[in-house]
């Protein structure tokens, strides 16, 4: 039986703030720049954290997809981590 009347209304209202309070709105990675690095699709992503802008490099593979440098505060640093990254993982992997 379906609910009827203004307390009907008070319940969906209060359920919506609940579900926004518990979810919040997500946080999209706002990729400014991608390029391929030895068979690695490596995106450079720029955020803000407390005021300052930082820097994440995701790296996708057949393998798989990592994180391959959580936070820097440069666009250069992110690049010679995120090559580095996949140079250690590729030199640490079986022919």
């Amino acid at each position: 039986m379906p609910m009827e009347g203004p307390s009907s209304i008070a319940v969906i209202v209060l359920f919506m703030r609940v579900i926004t309070m518990v979810f919040p709105e997500p946080d999209y990675p706002h990729v400014i720049m991608a390029f391929t690095y030895r068979g690695f699709e490596l995106a450079i992503e720029k955020s803000e954290d407390n005021g300052l802008t930082v820097f994440s490099v995701w790296a996708d593979h057949d393998w798989g997809t990592a994180i391959a440098v959580p936070g820097v505060l440069n666009r250069q640093e992110a690049i010679y981590k995120a090559r580095r990254w996949v140079d250690q993982r590729l030199n640490r992997s079986p022919a």
